[in-house]
């Protein structure tokens, strides 16, 4: 039933691509289906075809058809692509100033030592590309420029987690200004407030970090709005 379910809700040339020229489709009445435990099989206009068959038709009519729908795919780089993200965000501000934003945190496996799989704050993700845990960000939104808070390693951690790449390829690779180590932050942000910032936007119950204080008043009432109605226009 679930097979025929999904013919029917193609278009009738796909249904036609499916069942073939002589079946019937446009004519529901004159289809018959057998229960599934009385016969393995489904009868179109009293041609059989069987089920592994009318799946492997649904499957290929749907990609076609997708295909003919589908708009081109902008040939543009991710970091390009997330600047115009940003610029959108930026614009749809009502009072400009600062966004700060914060990725996900890792989280540990109870009773072991393992972590369970990441998955990063959607909104972060969306402003800056970055699918790794605990960074944060500073976009003004006055200049477009991006700050990135990377966090760091202790030395004697890296042979068993690797090395993390450098500020300046970190900045490069996701189209920042620049890139500082997380303890930065209140530098850079009292840096801002003195050339002119009013405002810091952040999401829905979200602070500045405990020790980071700045003159800026701290709005988190128009960020996640602003964010969601900029992700239900997607770019050409």
């Amino acid at each position: 039933m679930a097979a025929v379910r999904s013919i029917r809700a193609l278009s009738p040339k796909c249904q036609q691509q499916i069942v073939g020229e002589a079946a019937p489709v446009h004519q529901p009445q004159a289809c018959k289906v057998h229960h599934p435990r009385q016969a393995s099989g489904v009868t179109f206009g009293f041609k059989r075809v069987s089920n592994y068959s009318l799946k492997r038709r649904i499957t290929v009519a749907t990609r076609a058809a997708a295909t003919v729908v589908s708009p081109a795919v902008p040939d543009v780089d991710g970091a390009t692509w997330r600047k115009e993200l940003r610029r959108r965000v930026s614009e749809s501000l009502p009072e400009g100033g600062l966004i700060y934003m914060e990725a996900g945190e890792q989280q540990s496996r109870n009773g072991t030592d393992g972590v369970s799989p990441f998955r990063q704050e959607s909104n972060f993700l969306y402003l800056t590309g970055i699918n790794d845990p605990d960074y944060a960000c500073v976009l003004d939104t006055r200049s477009g420029a991006l700050t990135i808070f990377a966090p760091t390693i202790d030395p004697d951690m890296v042979v068993w987690h690797g090395a993390l790449p450098s500020f300046d390829e970190i900045a490069e690779r996701f189209g920042a200004q620049e890139c500082l180590p997380k303890d930065a932050l209140s530098d850079a942000l009292r840096r801002l407030e003195a050339e002119g910032a009013e405002v810091v936007h952040t999401l829905p119950g979200a602070a500045l970090p405990e020790g980071v204080e700045v003159g800026c008043r701290v709005e988190d009432a128009k960020l996640s709005e602003v964010i969601a109605n900029c992700r239900t226009v997607k770019l050409p």
